[in-house]
């Protein structure tokens, strides 16, 4: 199924402020895009609150270190957006699993689609967790290369990378580069490959035939 990253943080980030109320986050998340596993860990700080407490801190993962704020509801919800440096920040939702004593969730970002995830606070996760949750992640299907395509192209379209349109003569949508698409293709001739254009392709082939131009 996936492929399990890691990342060589296993400790505790020292270079946060030192604080009262230091905890510890660790957690796996699953990318079903790349079909990907991916550890984060880190700690945050918090302010105690009626309802729930304010946090802060630093996560770091495979794809560097970033940070983070929200709010956790004690054994009941952990809400929070992660930042990377220059990056529009991706949200993550947990619900607390009594049973399994872990934060279930899922997680969403403008350019990282969107995905699952499991945190464990106060401690590391144990091997017994890392198997539940890889378990847990194995529940959801596997994205095809049509469903992949047909994201990317949502997200092009909302982000203004491609222009919808009717033909006057069948009425069918169409899609086309808007000039900022234009740019963008230009300079993705000089990485994308020959396979991925052939599979935008056909996706974008399907979705017109389909009627279904996702928005």
């Amino acid at each position: 199924m996936a492929t399990v990253i890691g990342t060589g943080t296993q400790d505790r980030i020292e270079d946060i402020d030192e604080r009262d109320r230091q905890r510890i986050i660790d957690g796996l998340f699953y990318a079903p895009w790349q079909d990907e596993v991916a550890q984060f860990t880190g700690v945050f700080h918090y302010s105690k609150g009626d309802d729930s407490d304010a946090i802060e801190g630093l996560v770091e993962d495979c794809y560097g270190r970033s940070r983070i704020e929200g709010f956790l509801s004690e054994q009941s919800n952990l809400t929070f957006n992660k930042a990377y440096h220059r990056r529009p920040s991706i949200e993550y939702k947990f619900a607390f699993d009594k049973e399994i004593g872990l934060y279930v969730g899922k997680w969403k970002g403008k350019d990282a689609f969107e995905g699952h995830a499991v945190c464990k606070l106060d401690y590391n996760l144990i091997q017994l967790d890392a198997d539940w949750i890889i378990d847990y992640f194995k529940s959801f299907p596997i994205m095809t290369n049509e469903e992949r395509a047909k994201l990317m192209i949502g997200q092009m379209v909302g982000e203004g990378h491609l222009d919808v349109s009717r033909d006057q003569r069948s009425a069918k949508e169409m899609l086309s580069l808007s000039e900022k698409g234009k740019k963008l293709a230009e300079e993705a001739e000089e990485t994308i490959t020959p396979e991925e254009k052939r599979l935008i392709k056909r996706a974008v082939d399907k979705t017109l035939e389909d009627d279904d131009i996702p928005f």
